[in-house]
């Protein structure tokens, strides 16, 4: 359907030296265990609180509370043995940015920073503390406002987009599944901040049979690459596969039974009522109803943003160049051998050759678009357009070119006919259209004696002499038509 990701990662090449090692990892849900209730009620920075009566003074719940730079300390009593449940929970972003807010790059050195601290001062051992649930998302800047991003979010596969509320603001739309939750909302509102078009899209995996799957057990887990490669198929899938429309299409260019077709689908309710082989067949149509009337790529566009930030937050770190210690130095000062060693054959050979003189370092252009000159940059390489309607224009002058470097040829051809019709004789192959249906017959130049109607549904014609193939087209080819026909039907006069 669109560009996916394995062909981008066969296509696309990357620097290797990247500056910092990137993350996504936001929220987690951790079962620490191993670690003791004490310890943390003993925390001089846990203060734990529960629910009271104001009233009676009657303790409401036996579960303690407590709040440290972001992140939730649970002490939940088991209902089976005689222990206390310690759960952490929150966004270890906002617990390395002391509890402020999450709208950063998170990297792996913060992130192993964020879980030696959690270690040290909360007694939490990576190893045997399990992830229940975790976040895996990105941020990425839109030149659309994200709420009409967000509007456009319809179904996927059999389940609709629902209203998503993160922190007392309905800022976004989800995607419930059984083992995890896809979510796409305005990472600007979230943080108050006007103006700013970011666009948060995220996958939470609620399940920890999912998470297995990933390689992801233990809180150490999370700090292995290798495993959250494991997630990006999946987060870009969804956006990849799901039904987007925002705008752009072009009704006026379509039939009723198109337009009827697409309101239908459109609807997001309707996708939870197709079965499995109702649901393919109308993806198809509804694909192709799209690529054909409509001209936003806004899907396609944020999807190879998407890829792009992905492998940008995951590519490997590169090591910067070490400085070599002074009796390297001296030794690599040392060009040539000493007079009082023997030289061995081919010694020194290259140290003696001319140096190469540096050229002067050419600036790259920018890319920009093919038809209207803007910057796409942003683009995946080897693009020439913006987006569909630019293809769409350049493709039409190309088309109405050819048909001018056409139609100047036929109009030679027609001029040389012409010229030498009455002391020639020629083959004819005509087509003609009738009920749009075309249909072809063979004449000779002297039995050609059409009428009027039969000229107009003249089509093409091709005009085989001594050997050689001439095509004319449209009124070209009746006019060279309605000459031949007078000059034998003046012929036929004169002979009767």
């Amino acid at each position: 359907m669109y560009y996916s990701w394995h062909r981008y990662k066969t296509d696309c090449q990357f620097t290797k030296i990247i500056l910092s090692l990137l993350l996504m990892i936001d929220g987690v849900k951790i079962r620490c265990v191993g670690t003791n209730s004490r310890d943390w009620e003993n925390n001089p920075l846990l203060s734990f609180s529960t629910k009271v009566d104001e009233q009676t003074g009657e303790i409401k719940s036996d579960t303690k509370i407590a709040f440290y730079r972001g992140l939730y300390f649970f002490l939940i009593p088991s209902t089976i043995k005689d222990e206390v449940h310690c759960i952490l929970r929150g966004s270890l972003p906002k617990y390395f940015n002391h509890g402020r807010d999450n709208a950063f790059d998170f990297t792996f050195q913060m992130l192993r920073e964020s879980i030696f601290d959690i270690k040290n001062r909360f007694s939490i051992d990576p190893n045997t503390a399990i992830v229940q649930h975790f976040e895996y998302g990105v941020n990425i800047h839109t030149e659309k406002a994200p709420q009409t991003i967000i509007r456009g979010l319809r179904a996927f596969q059999s389940n609709c987009f629902t209203s998503l509320k993160v922190d007392e603001f309905f800022n976004g739309r989800q995607l419930n599944k059984q083992e995890y939750q896809y979510k796409v909302y305005d990472k600007g509102l979230q943080l108050r901040k006007k103006g700013k078009n970011f666009l948060r899209v995220e996958l939470a995996v609620k399940s920890q049979k999912k998470a297995k799957r990933y390689g992801i057990s233990v809180l150490a887990d999370l700090c292995k690459m290798s495993n959250l490669e494991k997630i990006k198929p999946d987060l870009l899938k969804v956006w990849e596969e799901m039904i987007f429309y925002d705008s752009g299409m072009k009704w006026r260019l379509m039939n009723k039974k198109q337009k009827e077709k697409m309101l239908y689908y459109l609807d997001a309710t309707n996708w939870e009522k197709f079965t499995r082989k109702q649901r393919f067949r109308a993806k198809n149509i509804f694909v192709q109803l799209r690529k054909e009337f409509c001209s936003s790529t806004t899907q396609e566009d944020l999807l190879q943003q998407l890829i792009i930030k992905l492998e940008e937050l995951t590519a490997a770190k590169g090591n910067a160049l070490r400085k070599l210690p002074e009796e390297n130095e001296t030794r690599k000062k040392e060009r040539f051998t000493r007079l009082d060693k023997p030289v061995k054959r081919g010694q020194n050979q290259t140290q003696n050759s001319p140096e190469k003189k540096k050229g002067k370092s050419v600036k790259m252009k920018k890319p920009k678009c093919k038809t209207c000159g803007t910057d796409i940059s942003h683009k995946r390489a080897g693009s020439i357009y913006c987006g569909k309607f630019c293809n769409n224009v350049q493709h039409a002058k190309n088309r109405k070119n050819r048909r001018h470097r056409r139609k100047a040829i036929e109009l030679k051809n027609l001029n040389y006919l012409l010229k030498s019709i009455e002391d020639s004789e020629h083959k004819f192959k005509i087509f003609f259209i009738r009920h749009n249906k075309t249909y072809f017959s063979l004449y000779h130049q002297h039995n050609i004696c059409l009428i009027k109607e039969d000229i107009q549904v003249v089509k093409r014609m091709e005009v085989y002499s001594d050997g050689d193939l001439t095509t004319l087209t449209s009124y070209r080819a009746r006019r060279l038509l309605k000459v031949i026909s007078q000059l034998n039907y003046k012929t036929q006069r004169k002979a009767s």
